[in-house]
């Protein structure tokens, strides 16, 4: 497929990401895994999430060899997905959900 942007360039000198934040759901291994680590490439800090805290420290582990700011979160789905459900609508515009 074709470079759509200059993101996908694959040329890492530039840090088009930079000062920004990704939330990176599944980030532990996986696509989820593959995501955090081209966005840390592409300069933004990372926030990744999932339900093996053994896999999320790995992975943080690599990203912030990468020297980006990370932070890596696990979380029993029930208990997760209850403390949602009970939590104050807090979404705002520029709140993203994936």
């Amino acid at each position: 497929m074709a470079n759509i942007s200059t993101a996908n360039s694959g040329a890492d000198a530039e840090k088009p990401l930079a000062g920004g934040v990704a939330l990176v759901t599944g980030g532990g291994r996986g696509i989820g895994k593959a995501i955090a680590q081209r966005l840390a490439k592409l300069g933004a800090a990372v926030s990744i999430c999932g339900r093996n805290e053994e896999s999320l420290m790995s992975t943080a582990q690599e990203l912030r060899a990468l020297g980006v700011r990370v932070h890596a979160h696990g979380s029993h789905p029930p208990l997760f997905f209850g403390a949602q459900r009970n939590a104050p609508n807090r979404a705002t515009p520029r709140t993203v959900a994936t």
